[in-house]
């Protein structure tokens, strides 16, 4: 599954390069940069590490390194992390940057501030996703947080997927539905909602919800209507 995953970003990046994603951060996440560290001094920024998983052509990372954070990415793809590198030069930013998979984080034991996953960690079956949570509260210290934007059930794409083929509950194995507005993913496509979230945690007690919305953006004149779950959590 993995494979695929990365097989479809590392085309899209090498035929598309910069315009396959956005070049300005997810708003939701600046929302959470802000509520949880935008009153630390810059000084204080220095010493926060964040790590931003599947941080593709760098559009949210270059923001977080200006903000003053120790500041880390990773990616699956080898391409998205050389746009990525050029993305934060072009943007006076710096970061260390790997390639490796958000279920295998190549990082030591209590070692992040925070985590972010802004509509990512998504490819996965919900048992990888489960084992990609268990990665992130491994990597991060004590009292760190994880911020995670992912698909909600209550999304478009999900509600019109019934004879869909799934890999589980929550997964499909393409949205290919030519209705939907991310149609034409060819890898495991996750929605969520709070109570898979919750379930999730049964497997990483240490791990607790301290924020948890829903957020929805119209799309084609309003007529369909995409929704992701915009919740953080907290290692004990």
């Amino acid at each position: 599954m993995v494979h695929k995953t990365e097989k479809h970003y590392q085309q899209e990046y090498l035929s598309l390069g910069m315009s396959a994603q956005r070049s300005y951060p997810n708003e939701e996440l600046a929302r959470f940069l802000g509520r949880e560290f935008f009153k630390l001094s810059k000084e204080i920024r220095k010493t926060k590490r964040i790590l931003e998983v599947g941080c593709g052509t760098g559009g949210n990372l270059w923001s977080i390194s200006r903000e003053g954070f120790d500041t880390y990415g990773l990616d699956l793809s080898q391409e998205a992390i050389k746009l990525c590198r050029k993305k934060l030069e072009e943007e006076g930013g710096v970061a260390e940057l790997q390639v490796a998979s958000m279920l295998e984080l190549p990082y030591e034991d209590n070692f992040f501030d925070s985590i972010v996953d802004v509509f990512s960690g998504y490819c996965f079956p919900y048992k990888d996703y489960t084992s990609f949570i268990t990665e992130v509260s491994r990597t991060l210290k004590p009292g760190g947080l994880f911020y995670s934007y992912v698909p909600s059930q209550g999304a478009h794409d999900y509600l019109i997927s019934t004879d869909a083929e799934r890999l589980d509950d929550c997964t499909l194995k393409e949205n290919n539905n030519p209705e939907a507005i991310y149609r034409g993913q060819k890898y495991p496509f996750l929605f969520l909602t709070k109570s898979c979230v919750e379930k999730v945690l049964e497997s990483v007690p240490e791990l607790g919800i301290t924020y948890f919305e829903t957020v929805s953006k119209s799309y084609e004149f309003g007529s369909k209507k995409f929704e992701w779950l915009s919740y953080v959590l907290r290692k004990d």
